[in-house]
């Protein structure tokens, strides 16, 4: 379940944010800083798929919900994920394209490689979230952060992602930053991929770039 009540303390997500710049500064060559037109509410986080049991190809992401009336780019984009301890801190940037979000519609940031992006995915951490050994895993229990330049957008605490489908923010209402920070809201969204086409991916997706159901 999502927990935004376990605030880490100023030194600790200083310490971790530092250690997570710099290290992302080690790896990567200097972008120009883009600050995409958003700010704290705008886009809310609703749905997040980690590393799955049994046969997957569905990846991990992160679904964001454009929560306002205008259409959103998110270049620039910053995607934070630690532990809830504050460590293992991993520092992403939307970086090389433009990713619209038109209003009151859906976004996945995929861990997917940008040379074979699926079709539900519209942008990747892909580079910047791989570690010495190969692609990392989003964390288990965690944080996860939305910043454009240095404004917080939103911020959501789990308490443990489902090993079959999603963790889905309640569908049964328009996603707000507030809902999203009430750990009743969420539950774990095993919508199976659907049956009228050819079946072309293997495991429990929930329901990337769309709204999710209702939580019971």
């Amino acid at each position: 379940m999502v927990d935004k009540r376990h605030r880490l303390g100023p030194a600790t997500r200083w310490a971790a944010a530092l250690a997570g710049s710099t290290l992302l500064a080690c790896v990567r060559e200097p972008v120009e800083d883009v600050c995409p037109a958003v700010g704290p509410g705008d886009l809310v986080i609703t749905e997040i798929r980690g590393d799955q049991d049994g046969p997957d190809t569905w990846g991990e992401w992160v679904e964001v919900f454009n929560a306002t009336t205008d259409v959103l780019d998110l270049r620039g984009l910053r995607v934070r994920m630690y532990r809830l301890d504050g460590g293992s801190m991993f520092d992403a940037l939307l970086r090389e394209y433009e990713v619209p979000v038109d209003p009151q519609e859906y976004a996945v940031i995929g861990h997917h490689d940008p040379a074979r992006l699926p079709s539900f995915v519209d942008a990747t951490i892909f580079t910047d979230f791989r570690g010495a050994s190969g692609p990392r895993s989003l964390h288990p229990e965690g944080v996860i952060e939305l910043y454009a330049c240095n404004v917080e957008i939103d911020r959501v605490f789990y308490r443990g992602l489902p090993k079959t489908g999603t963790l889905a923010l309640d569908g049964s209402t328009k996603p707000s930053a507030d809902d999203n920070d009430d750990p009743e809201r969420w539950c774990n969204d095993r919508t199976e991929p659907p049956t009228d086409g050819p079946q072309t991916q293997l495991g429990t997706p929930g329901t990337p770039g769309e709204a999710n159901p209702p939580c019971p």
